[in-house]
């Protein structure tokens, strides 16, 4: 009974050795429509060529050996059982040979398999920004009815760094782009995507991404791009309907945030505004609308369509042209915990040489104990 269980420990100290399961993983998989083998990647393909020499091996091997059939001690019969017994021991033999070249070429060439990994489970939330880019009002100076066009005068924050607000420079949309950049950067695992709305909405670049150098990127050149002298806050291209959509396909955290920076010139009826409040609340978003200074969102009547809507729907209005604005946002967000979040899984190659050489080491020693039988049968 010991000798049996130890036997039993022995096989599977055995088929825990990575080698051998990488061997058994390169075994077809059975489906319903057949079977499959597993993709196989090489690093040095052209060493596969070597194969080619695995054929004169065994056509070698075949001819060596092949006298043992006409040498037998018994009387000569053409299907004798020695006969036979010698012939399968034979191609047995010449089979372990070519299989055991064959591998230590494919060994030598890197093979490597492609496996999935399951996705990561991250603590994150899903910051939104959508920023107001319409021509007739955010390239206004902040505090005054001045307006510049030349949107690449300034622009110039360091690289790497949002710097502070003197090296965007102080229209509207240069407080909105480093607002942003701030806010962005005050949470750099967290994921984010930026849209940019005037007449329509353009949504959005990156679709969640947790990468702060690309979100970076992107801000930088929002500032030099105004759009036309619309707001358009209303039907299906209005940035309430096409962040919102855009939340519900895209984000999979629970903990969702959507900061809209805008002048907040524009129109709603009070059906929108009760629409687009019923899927804030919903999807529990938490709205925050900024304002870049005087005439702007920030400071506008309560009678504005879109105050009243960041009203209902229990939104937070934030003068961003003011530092203590941004860091009251920044703050509001930290109080939000982050949720659980299931990355989606990915593909990565695997080497498994290591099972190509323990293969070929197991042919080599099937081959061996081959020739040892042919010996004798001689």
């Amino acid at each position: 009974m010991f000798g049996f269980e130890h036997l039993l420990n022995t096989l599977r100290t055995f088929f825990d050795v990575p080698a051998v399961h990488d061997l058994l993983d390169l075994m077809p998989i059975r489906h319903t429509w057949g079977y499959e083998w597993q993709e196989v990647n090489f690093d040095q393909p052209e060493i596969l060529w070597g194969l080619v020499a695995v054929l004169p091996l065994i056509i070698f091997t075949w001819r060596k050996r092949q006298p043992a059939l006409g040498h037998s001690r018994l009387p000569r019969r053409r299907f004798s059982i020695r006969g036979i017994f010698t012939f399968v021991i034979l191609a047995f033999t010449t089979f372990s040979v070519g299989v055991a070249t064959s591998a230590l070429i494919i060994a030598r060439a890197h093979p490597q398999m492609m496996q999935v990994l399951p996705g990561d489970v991250v603590m994150v939330r899903d910051i939104h920004f959508a920023l107001d880019k319409s021509n007739g009002n955010v390239s206004e100076f902040i505090g005054s009815t001045q307006h510049q066009q030349d949107d690449s005068k300034n622009s110039q924050p360091p690289p790497g760094s949002c710097g502070d607000e003197s090296n965007w420079g102080f229209r509207k949309i240069d407080n909105e782009v480093y607002a942003a950049c701030k806010i962005a950067q005050a949470f750099p695992d967290d994921r984010k995507s930026l849209a940019t709305f005037d007449g329509g909405t353009q949504c959005c670049a990156p679709a969640v991404n947790s990468d702060w150098r690309f979100f970076n990127q992107r801000i930088r050149y929002v500032n030099q791009q105004l759009g036309d002298n619309q707001t358009n806050f209303e039907d299906e291209n209005g940035v309430f309907n096409v962040m919102l959509d855009f939340i519900n396909q895209k984000s999979t955290s629970n903990t969702r945030v959507l900061i809209v920076e805008t002048d907040g010139d524009g129109t709603l009826t009070d059906e929108s505004i009760q629409r687009y409040v019923q899927r804030i609340k919903a999807m529990k978003v938490t709205l925050i609308c900024a304002g870049p200074g005087q005439d702007t969102i920030a400071t506008d009547p309560p009678t504005d369509a879109v105050v009243k809507l960041c009203h209902q729907a229990n939104g937070m209005i934030v003068d961003t042209s003011k530092e203590e604005g941004i860091q009251k946002i920044i703050d509001t967000i930290k109080s939000l915990p982050p949720s659980e979040v299931k990355l989606k899984s990915r593909t990565q190659p695997r080497p498994v040489h290591e099972a190509f050489l323990l293969l070929s080491a197991v042919a080599w020693a099937f081959a061996a104990l081959g020739w040892a039988l042919l010996g004798r049968i001689r």
